[in-house]
């Protein structure tokens, strides 16, 4: 294995430097430029998570995902009809807005774990010096869009599964436009549009019943 790892990186270096020389020829013919650049084509993970990071600083992606979670509580917490308790609601679920917070902070969470990993299995297997700081905001994101539809009807335990989901259902969007050349610099389908539509999903798999006597005033649950 380590032979392996190290005969690895040893072709990421010699195709480095091609590439260096590639572009240290700036007179060259168009067409053998064009070929060799075909040649070299960057794969998914290369297109997604570049070794130069991205261009992005960690700290204003951070700012930037503090801030939409920030007011991702404001939206969710506060789209309740009310804080009290009424006869059909049990008394240990009285406080919606603070199980939807919950549940958002466990989705966001898991699916912030998830991105650092996979962005840090990308900076390794791309020698990079630095971790692509807004695919990991942007997995966050998408686990905030995938746990909405659901935040005040799910347990806590399933918060964490469809908050882990999302940064997959993100990923496999982002390869959907790498296959197609679909020119989205945001990610807006992958981050709002599938993990929206996994996030309907979600609330009639992992549906609770008590939660939904709660804010439905049914007894139906989930998968």
């Amino acid at each position: 294995l380590f032979a392996k790892l190290q005969n690895y990186i040893t072709n990421r270096k010699q195709q480095r430097h091609v590439v260096e020389q590639i572009n240290e020829q700036p007179n060259q013919h168009p067409v053998v430029r064009e070929r060799q650049e075909l040649v070299m084509k960057r794969d998914f993970w290369e297109w997604m998570y570049p070794v130069d990071g991205g261009g992005e600083t960690t700290s204003e992606a951070a700012l930037g995902v503090l801030i939409l979670w920030f007011c991702w509580f404001a939206f969710n917490c506060g789209s309740t009809e009310s804080i009290e308790s009424s006869q059909s609601t049990p008394v240990r679920f009285h406080a919606i807005p603070s199980f939807i917070a919950v549940n958002m902070i466990l989705a966001a969470a898991s699916g912030g774990v998830l991105s650092v990993l996979i962005a840090s299995w990308a900076q390794i297997r791309s020698q990079s010096e630095s971790v692509n700081a807004n695919e990991i905001a942007n997995g966050v994101l998408s686990a905030l869009v995938a746990i909405t539809a659901g935040c005040p009807f799910v347990d806590f335990w399933a918060a964490c599964i469809i908050g882990a989901i999302a940064v997959v259902v993100y990923h496999v969007g982002c390869w959907l436009e790498y296959k197609f050349n679909i020119e989205d610099t945001a990610r807006v389908v992958p981050v709002h549009g599938l993990c929206g539509l996994w996030s309907l999903l979600a609330v009639g798999i992992f549906l609770f019943g008590e939660q939904a006597k709660c804010s439905l005033h049914s007894t139906f649950e989930g998968l």
